[in-house]
């Protein structure tokens, strides 16, 4: 359920119940974790006795939207790397509440990953997709940024060559502006089209750095 922290203490109870609690946006205020409904309901009372000019930039207010669902036992979780729309390598990272790093993955969850990729084609170019398995069956934990997360035990040589022919593929799509410019008298730069900005001249000397 969606729940704004000032309506905690009436919707919820303290009748034992444990929830898993984050914010709905894309912050730290509270970290994604499993609460009983007692230490959710103090969190938030102390936050209330606090008026809000008190309260510091990036801490918990009044106003703060949370997300609460109920927690799933977590059977077996995997990291994959994705360049260019494919899955290039992945890696077992828990087994249940063991961090245990081993190079493989089995094909339910493999095609299970690919399919996610498949239906948001233009996600990302790169990017790391982490699944996992539950009594429930597979679901997705999160994407994140490719150059920002722990490698585990990938196949770095097959993610190098991927994003090295990512890189190529770049620079091609680069230098190839030059291809259809008319350079003009005196000038070694190509031209814009009617109305365009004249681009810096493509260096085909050392490849583009990929955002």
């Amino acid at each position: 359920m969606f729940i704004t922290l000032q309506d905690i203490p009436q919707r919820l109870h303290d009748n034992g119940k444990d929830w898993f609690i984050r914010p709905v946006d894309d912050s730290k205020e509270v970290a994604g974790n499993v609460e009983s409904e007692r230490d959710i309901i103090l969190m938030a009372e102390r936050v209330l006795a606090l008026d809000e000019d008190e309260i510091p930039k990036g801490s918990l207010r009044h106003d703060t939207q949370l997300m609460l669902t109920e927690p799933v036992r977590i059977l077996q979780e995997w990291r994959l790397w994705v360049v260019d729309g494919q899955v290039v390598t992945y890696s077992l990272y828990k087994e249940g509440a063991r961090v245990i790093y081993r190079h493989e993955i089995d094909d339910a969850a493999l095609l299970f990953a690919q399919h996610l990729i498949d239906i948001n084609p233009d996600y990302s170019q790169a990017y790391v997709i982490d699944i996992c398995r539950t009594k429930d069956g597979l679901k997705m934990l999160e994407t994140n940024c490719i150059n920002a997360s722990g490698f585990y035990e990938a196949d770095l040589v097959k993610l190098v060559e991927a994003i090295n022919t990512m890189k190529h593929n770049l620079h091609n799509t680069v230098g190839s502006f030059d291809n259809y410019m008319e350079p003009r008298s005196g000038d070694t730069r190509p031209t814009a089209p009617t109305g365009g900005r004249v681009p810096p001249k493509a260096d085909h000397t050392s490849p583009r750095p990929v955002a």
